[in-house]
């Protein structure tokens, strides 16, 4: 079968959407002032400390953020190019899928803008995460298993094994997405693909690329299922209508109808030989209503092949009915409402003016973990206060006499507090910060408590618990900074009544 490549102008406008999805965020991260956000600080953490597996997460992340700061440094551009990258890559990807599924030049281009427009792809795409990559991977697996099927060639398995062995080692989430596409195989007529020696390959590839971190889970006691646990509690949870309106939202209510399409043409319409993708949503989507507890971004790697088929089916509603007016109409709504709503996702705007167009428009931040609020959304509130937690800290420090100095342990509720703690703690001459949460718990606290611990974030009930004496020193303050970083108090302890090796237990926390 002759294969005839997408047009020189659908490249070039999937190119130009491409360079807006990477262009925005250098933009916004040069003009808003927002900092490094909360998880980077630990993943650059883990990236000093590489290994096979961490509580929290697989092992990618990590050798990611290993990479990109011994290749390019720390810098806000550095820290941002490869997720960046992955928002401009899941642009061409999702056009691509359009022309694979027989669309022209404006299906193509209306399913790349479509991610250029989805307000959660700028979120995603917009900090060092196991998120980006989540998605990319996912998308990337999509546009394959459309090869898959439209070859019927089974040498694909391979390199889909390949994409899901990575996303595996990415990210724990994977698993569940990857479980609509073993439905997809074992309800469609796609189940010969159980004979052939490609298939088992692929699972061969997958399961290879996994068994590292499957041995380190193992090795560790499964910290994964307490981690698992743990999370879903701490988010907020949502029922059945509000996980529907909140994916309608995050991925711009005006795509409702072309994503809507895309799923019925997969399932019962022309593309339903591709039904297998249809099940690559459903499948997920039963899997996070089940639990109750799952936050909406976690099925929106799943969208942009939806929004693939849904373009293909727009286009030819739209020519049959000989609309010159209509195609313009609609990519012009789109990107109007898109700018309109960039700056909630966006780190465009200064956090004092976001809050005022806020309340222009009436509208609040959601809140996405239980106990944790802003006043602007906790994805930009994560970014700041952080360099200012660790100089607070560092005059703390300061006032205490030259012995105990010598000898100061600095504790803290959550790893990213340590994390920060550790990455400015060098030019301020503090000693490395410890923490019960998450990994932070298994690289341990050190031999003894210091002659005085400083500590943020633990209770007062349980220093009490732990030392004779406890007296607070400080107290951090943040503008527009999550609640959980603002107002914090800053103790002072003493006099442990337990030795380190026993407190240390008392002190974790996987979530």
């Amino acid at each position: 079968m002759t294969v005839v490549p997408p047009s020189l102008r659908a490249v070039g406008l999937l190119a130009a959407l491409a360079g807006m999805k990477l262009l925005i965020p250098w933009i916004a991260d040069f003009v808003s002032g927002y900092g490094i956000f909360r998880d980077e600080y630990y993943y650059l953490a883990c990236g000093q400390r590489l290994d096979f597996g961490y509580v929290d997460h697989p092992p990618l992340i990590a050798l990611v953020a290993a990479l990109t700061h011994t290749v390019l440094g720390d810098s806000l551009f550095a820290l941002h190019l490869l997720p960046t990258l992955a928002g401009a890559g899941m642009v061409v990807l999702t056009g691509l899928m359009a022309w694979e599924l027989g669309g022209g030049r404006f299906a193509q281009a209306l399913a790349g803008l479509i991610v250029v427009v989805a307000p959660i792809y700028w979120v995603v795409n917009g900090f060092l995460s196991t998120i980006p990559f989540d998605h990319f991977f996912f998308v990337l697996l999509a546009y394959l298993v459309i090869r898959l099927v439209k070859s019927d060639d089974p040498r694909w398995w391979p390199a889909i094994g390949l994409v899901i062995g990575l996303g595996l080692e990415n990210k724990h989430n994977f698993l569940f997405l990857t479980a609509g596409v073993v439905a997809g195989i074992l309800l469609t007529a796609q189940r010969r693909w159980l004979r052939n020696r490609w298939f088992w390959g692929g699972v061969a590839v997958a399961m290879l690329l996994a068994l590292p971190h499957f041995l380190w889970q193992a090795q560790h006691g499964w910290p994964l299922l307490e981690f698992a646990r743990n999370a879903g509690s701490k988010n907020v949870g949502v029922d059945v209508l509000g996980f529907v309106g909140q994916q309608v939202v995050v991925v711009h209510p005006l795509t409702l109808p072309i994503w809507g399409a895309g799923l019925v043409y997969y399932l019962r319409g022309a593309g339903s030989v591709y039904r297998i993708l249809g099940l690559m949503y459903l499948i997920p989507a039963l899997i996070l209503l089940a639990t109750g507890a799952a936050r909406a971004d976690y099925l929106t790697p799943t969208y942009p092949m939806l929004f693939a088929a849904g373009a293909v089916v727009t286009e030819q509603w739209l020519a049959r009915r000989r609309s010159a007016w209509a195609r313009p109409v609609l990519a012009g709504g789109l990107l109007l409402s898109g700018a309109a709503l960039a700056p909630f996702f966006v780190a465009i705007l200064p956090a004092v003016w976001l809050v005022s167009y806020q309340q222009a428009l009436g509208i609040s931040p959601p809140q996405q973990e239980r106990g944790k609020t802003a006043e602007i959304p906790q994805y930009f509130a994560d970014r700041l206060g952080w360099e200012g937690l660790v100089a607070t800290i560092a005059e703390v420090y300061q006032s205490l006499p030259a012995a105990d100095r010598a000898h100061t342990t600095i504790l803290t509720v959550n790893y990213g507090e340590a994390a920060a703690i550790n990455y400015y703690g060098a030019r301020y001459g503090l000693p490395a910060a410890v923490s019960g949460h998450n990994n932070y718990y298994l690289w341990g606290p050190g031999p003894a408590w210091g002659s005085a611990v400083i500590s943020l974030g633990i209770p007062t009930a349980r220093l009490n618990g732990l030392f004779n004496e406890v007296r607070q020193a400080a107290l951090i303050t943040c503008d527009y900074c999550t609640s959980e970083e603002n107002t914090l108090p800053v103790y002072v302890s003493r006099r442990p009544q337990l030795p380190i090796d026993q407190a240390w237990p008392l002190l974790k926390h996987y979530n």
